[in-house]
């Protein structure tokens, strides 16, 4: 399930990439998706990116028309499942 695919990678559960058709997705769709997965609002993936909230949400529609998706959610997923998420590993106290 997707909790289960959350949790693995939050514990640094290593995961092989599950094989798709190419989405033919833009460098900069795939920045703003991974941005997505991670739970970066608009804004955040904005001033991430240097570019303005509007051209977020043109990339967001854009990889949702690509992908079949029907939101943000659904992105965050997909990007998961597919292993395009790149975590940082974060320093245990």
């Amino acid at each position: 399930t997707l909790l289960t695919e959350f949790k693995d990678l939050s514990a640094g559960v290593e995961r092989e990439p599950i094989p798709g058709t190419d989405a033919d997705l833009s460098p900069r769709e795939g920045e703003v998706l991974q941005l997505v997965a991670q739970g970066a609002s608009n804004k955040k993936i904005a001033d991430s990116l240097f570019i303005s909230e509007n051209t977020v949400k043109t990339h967001l529609r854009n990889i949702m028309e690509k992908l079949h998706l029907a939101n943000r959610s659904q992105a965050a997923a997909y990007a998961v499942q597919r292993g395009l998420v790149q975590y940082k590993e974060q320093e245990k106290p």
